[in-house]
């Protein structure tokens, strides 16, 4: 048989296997990405300071790779979230809440590999700070992103359905 046409060609599924399978491989990539989150900062917490990142370098590559690729086809395809509206007040909470909870997780790394109350509370303001910025900034250039790529597919929507009724 042939190699493209098998791994290529027509689905052997009703319409109601496809939307189980899409539900499987959905909830497969998020249970793979939230537990290479998870391993990531596990391996974090337990590494010697002296070697760095240097084990979770690997799972941070993969890790990247998919949340590069989900964004980049979300915004493709016009598709924000489920449940956060694309608006600036969001990604401000989305924005420092993350920044909290990463600048919380370096302030304690901080703090386990050197013992200074201070170093790990300088830690913590500057990360929170600094993260803060750079998601505010990255989710409003995304945003942008999705609000053109939405308005220029409801544009389309639109010239087809005119057409349909001429």
């Amino acid at each position: 048989m042939n190699l493209k046409k098998l791994l290529f060609g027509k689905s052997n599924l009703d319409e109601m296997q496809e939307l189980a399978l899409l539900k499987i491989e959905r909830n497969g990539f998020w249970i793979g990405f939230w537990g290479l989150v998870l391993s990531m900062a596990v391996q974090a917490a337990l590494a010697d300071p002296s070697e760095g990142f240097q084990e979770i370098r690997g799972e941070w590559i993969v890790l990247m790779c998919m949340a590069v690729y989900t964004v980049i086809a979300c915004v493709r395809n016009g598709i924000w979230d489920r449940r956060i509206p694309a608006t600036p007040k969001a990604n401000i909470a989305v924005s420092l809440f993350s920044a909290t909870v990463t600048a919380l997780i370096l302030s304690l790394l901080s703090y386990k590999n050197y013992q200074e109350p201070v170093t790990a509370v300088y830690t913590f303001v500057i990360q929170f700070i600094l993260l803060s910025i750079v998601l505010i900034v990255t989710l409003s250039f995304t945003t942008a992103l999705y609000h053109k790529k939405r308005q220029k597919l409801d544009e389309e929507n639109d010239s087809i359905s005119s057409k349909q009724k001429q």
